[in-house]
């Protein structure tokens, strides 16, 4: 389950990281069901994690 900021598209889904404000490069990496909003993950080593348990 997503947090409220991740569901939001506000933070990574991986680390929770504030990805607004950040100069962190990030990806697409879904949508959350409860917000329809694209969620993001770092596009590091956060990115590559969710890719691994899909």
């Amino acid at each position: 389950m997503l947090g409220e900021l991740a569901a939001e598209g506000v933070a990574c889904v991986m680390c929770g990281g504030a990805l607004l404000l950040s100069p962190i490069a990030q990806v697409v990496v879904g949508v959350a069901a409860s917000t329809g909003h694209p969620v993001y993950a770092c596009r590091s080593n956060c990115a590559e994690l969710v890719a691994d348990d899909e």
